[in-house]
């Protein structure tokens, strides 16, 4: 325990909750195979255990092989057993075994249907954006925001590539400022614009067709608001110069958001189903 200091502490911590979180994933895998009627349902259960388990392989890939590429690989794969784990629990909820009250069972356009799994789509293509950016370790390609070096699209030419790397002031083992890396952070800007855009137009047809009373239309705002928070912590990201905490920060909201959107986006379908 006296070793738990630094970069140690939150690797070891790390570690340790990831295998209580298999642990229970397993549990509730063969729970749900012992006790659920719905055979779909079991092999979801099983899914999730099976999810676990290669998410711990990869990290321990991670460690051991020291690969980005893999880094990337395992953050998306936890966050879609993050989504995976929360549509067993709406499964599982009285809400959906119930079927909903008759009232709330009301007209869902087949467009909001397809547009809501888009948006989410986008959500989750942003955090692959954002993954691979975080493991090319080569800081803020682009220092400043909303304008990107000073211009709404910034230069990526040699030349310019070359004056940002003589003008950033990071710690000197990072690796350098790329074309790649100017035109991966632009599309992760880029995507943050369309999301935002999307969310907001599904708010407001789902407050124009149901109403405030309709708990899905303050769902919808709810995820507006987590969009806005997850776009403020970005835009502070960068105006800091990356600290752990409003980076961490930041992923977390990401996180929330592609949940928040997988179980609207699902239950829009089920409803769309009942009519």
């Amino acid at each position: 325990v006296s070793m738990w200091v630094g970069g140690i502490c939150y690797e070891h911590t790390h570690r340790r909750v990831a295998s209580g979180v298999g642990l229970m994933t397993g549990v509730l895998a063969v729970w749900i195979w012992v006790v659920e009627s719905r055979r779909w349902m079991r092999w979801l259960g099983l899914s999730a255990a099976l999810a676990v388990v290669l998410q711990g392989v990869l990290g321990g890939l991670r460690v051991v092989a020291m690969q980005a590429r893999l880094g990337v690989v395992h953050a998306t794969l936890a966050q879609l057993f993050l989504v995976l784990v929360s549509l067993l629990a709406l499964y599982l909820s009285r809400w959906w075994m119930g079927r909903w009250d008759v009232a709330e069972a009301i007209c869902v356009p087949r467009w909001r249907v397809h547009l809501y799994g888009t948006v989410t789509g986008l959500i989750l293509l942003q955090l692959i954006l954002g993954a691979l950016m975080r493991h090319q370790h080569a800081g803020l390609a682009i220092p400043d925001f909303p304008a990107a070096y000073g211009r709404l699209w910034p230069a990526t030419d040699a030349a310019s590539i070359s004056r940002y790397n003589q003008l950033r002031m990071e710690a000197t083992d990072l690796n350098p400022i790329t074309a790649g890396g100017v035109w991966l952070q632009m599309a992760h800007r880029a995507t943050a614009g369309l999301i935002l855009f999307g969310v907001a137009g599904l708010a407001w047809s789902a407050m124009r067709h149901w109403g405030w009373r309709q708990r899905l239309a303050r769902i919808s705002f709810g995820w507006l608001g987590l969009i806005g928070c997850q776009v403020a912590l970005g835009a502070a990201t960068i105006w800091t110069n990356k600290p752990a905490d409003i980076t961490t920060a930041h992923v977390a909201v990401r996180s929330l958001s592609l949940v928040n959107g997988a179980v609207l986006a699902r239950t829009e379908q089920a409803l769309r189903r009942m009519e």
